[in-house]
């Protein structure tokens, strides 16, 4: 029986300690995943403060959203500017592409999850959509009046987000499998040293109860106190009997 709870404390530890370091694991890969993430976002989106002082000054001095000439060439150059980017598009609040770095999207409409980003952004700076070949984060593109005339959208490679997370989660892993298996050999040696210091309480224990001889050790005041209210038990149930058989 005693065996068999031994195993049982053994088989939890394991779990509790496989838990506890998986847990540990997976937090810090997704906490390093996101904050790189944010951090090529924010380089990428440098490339968008030329794009919107050039749209905004063009818009204070009257010209049409859809006839900004020279919209095109300023894209192309600030697509050059970072060898992530793949592509930036600027686009209406209606969803309709006006002006791309690659020009057979122009008149094309926009994905829908572009526009459900761009418009749900609230008071955000920026939005983001993460699609299965690419990255794909921008702003608001608005005038003088603070109105938003269209959005300007980024797309870049997930290929350097997607490597520099694997080398992370290797790291991870190549740290927690020996720290697990460490852990793994550890925990049952000191778990059963500890049961083994508890079994011989508890057989100390129960020989002082079926005996007069005396208990040292942590339990020595719980069973001389359980004792004296076994004793006094008997004497009372003694008592009982005793007034029963006057009684009869």
């Amino acid at each position: 029986m005693m065996k068999s709870t031994r195993a049982r404390f053994v088989i939890v530890a394991l779990l509790v300690c496989t838990f506890a370091i998986g847990m540990a694991t997976f937090l810090n890969y997704f906490k390093y995943k996101a904050t790189v993430g944010e951090t090529v976002k924010s380089r990428v989106l440098v490339v968008a403060n030329p794009i919107e002082t050039s749209v905004q000054a063009s818009l204070a001095l009257g010209l049409n959203f859809a006839e900004l000439g020279i919209l095109n060439s300023l894209l192309a150059r600030q697509k050059a500017s970072d060898t992530l980017i793949t592509g930036i598009d600027v686009y209406d609040t209606a969803g309709k592409i006006l002006y791309s770095t690659d020009s057979p999207r122009v008149g094309q409409q926009a994905p829908a999850a572009w526009l459900e980003a761009a418009r749900s952004m609230g008071k955000k700076e920026d939005w983001a959509v993460e699609e299965k070949n690419q990255l794909v984060t921008g702003i608001a593109l608005k005038n003088n009046f603070d109105l938003t005339a269209g959005f300007l959208a980024v797309r870049y490679s997930r290929a350097y987000l997607d490597a520099a997370t694997g080398r992370v989660a290797e790291k991870l892993l190549s740290t927690a499998i020996p720290v697990l298996a460490v852990i793994g050999l550890l925990a049952p040696l000191a778990l059963m040293l500890v049961m083994r210091r508890f079994d011989r309480d508890m057989h100390a224990v129960t020989a002082a109860l079926q005996s007069d001889a005396p208990v040292s050790g942590p339990f020595a005041d719980a069973v001389a106190d359980m004792k004296k209210n076994l004793a006094e038990a008997d004497k009372g149930l003694d008592a009982a009997q005793a007034e029963l058989a006057r009684l009869a």
